[in-house]
């Protein structure tokens, strides 16, 4: 993954503005009106907030409003507002969730989203990697879904084949716009040419939980003393599960899957890369990238194709893209050998 913040100063700076600009509203559906310019919410007694592309296709969503049919609406001015204002209306009682920040409406959410936010969730990611002696930071960013903190620890560190070193790492991840759990997940690094692949998840705790109280006030909804519990009892959980994941021993049993897939051959290299096109959803584009880049790397092999789909991550701009093709290529790695068969030998 290629961040788009230098440091881990630049980022927490950043998670803590965010933190102290952020407002979060409870509030009944029919106190919400879509503005007739088609891209603005406005709370009743609190203001207008810009919409952006999340909560767009949030409000689309939630309202059951087929996503096709709402975009091609922008056509006619005010048609769009109409129609979501008659649903927001139908149900007037009903209670959303709008996140707000620098004036924008970034989040359009159920009353059942539990905020656990990038300054809580680095509060109790931080002071696990400080117990960590040897810690190196490979990619942070920062997108409208999501942020990502991906680190490797060069102590644990292996040949998968000569001259071929990996180290093991982590994957933090999380959103405060409803994309996704705080996931920790495994991280293969790759020194060769600098990529990353994602694996499996070792920590995740979800943002559904129960529904908010009806007396909650419309800002801050937790109380501090439920945050600094929740960052506690995080930070546990983080500190005993890597206490176990990030040893010797589980390293070398990912590293000994990582040598397995060097001698599953490639019989067909077109073949297989039209079949994983198909099968992890990769575009024309990344199809004509990952037959390049497995040409490039000459090694015909299943790691050499699980390899060709995450370099596609140095590749393009979009941050969360790059993590979803660095989680694809673990999963080749992890294709059953049947499954694997039929990538390798058949026509999809």
């Amino acid at each position: 993954m290629k961040g788009n913040y230098t440091s881990m100063n630049d980022l927490a700076m950043e998670v803590d503005r965010i933190e102290k600009s952020k407002n979060d509203y409870l509030i009944n559906q029919g106190s919400i009106n879509m503005a007739s310019d088609d891209n603005t919410l406005e709370l009743s007694g609190l203001g207008k907030f810009a919409m952006t592309d999340v909560s767009h296709q949030q409000v689309s969503e939630k309202l059951g409003i087929p996503k096709r049919y709402y975009e091609s609406m922008g056509a006619i001015p005010g048609l769009r507002a109409q129609n979501v204002n008659a649903w927001l209306y139908n149900n007037p009682d009903t209670k959303k969730m709008v996140r707000t920040l620098d004036g924008r409406a970034r989040a359009f959410l159920s009353d059942k989203f539990v905020p656990f936010d990038h300054y809580t969730v680095m509060e109790s990611f931080l002071p696990v990697m400080r117990d960590f002696a040897d810690v190196e930071v490979r990619a942070l960013s920062l997108t409208e879904t999501k942020m990502y903190v991906q680190i490797v620890f060069p102590s644990l560190a292996a040949e998968v084949k000569k001259g071929d070193i990996v180290q093991a790492g982590v994957t933090l991840s999380n959103s405060e716009v409803g994309y996704g759990a705080v996931d920790i997940s495994t991280l293969i690094w790759r020194l060769v040419c600098s990529n990353g692949m994602v694996g499996q998840s070792l920590v995740s705790r979800t943002h559904i939980g129960r529904r908010i109280s009806d007396d909650a006030q419309e800002t801050n909804i937790f109380k501090h003393d439920t945050v600094v519990a929740e960052i506690e009892a995080f930070r546990l959980r983080l500190r005993d599960t890597f206490a176990h994941a990030l040893t010797q021993a589980s390293f070398e049993k990912m590293v000994t899957r990582l040598r397995e897939a060097t001698e599953d051959k490639i019989a067909n290299p077109i073949r297989v890369v039209e079949n994983v096109t198909r099968r992890f959803d990769l575009t024309e584009k990344e199809r004509e990238s990952v037959m390049t880049n497995l040409m490039t790397e000459g090694d015909a092999s299943r790691w050499g194709l699980a390899n060709s789909i995450t370099a596609l991550a140095k590749e393009i701009d979009n941050r969360d893209r790059q993590f979803a093709l660095e989680q694809k290529g673990h999963e080749v790695i992890e294709l059953s050998p049947q499954d694997w068969r039929v990538l390798n030998e058949e026509v999809a």
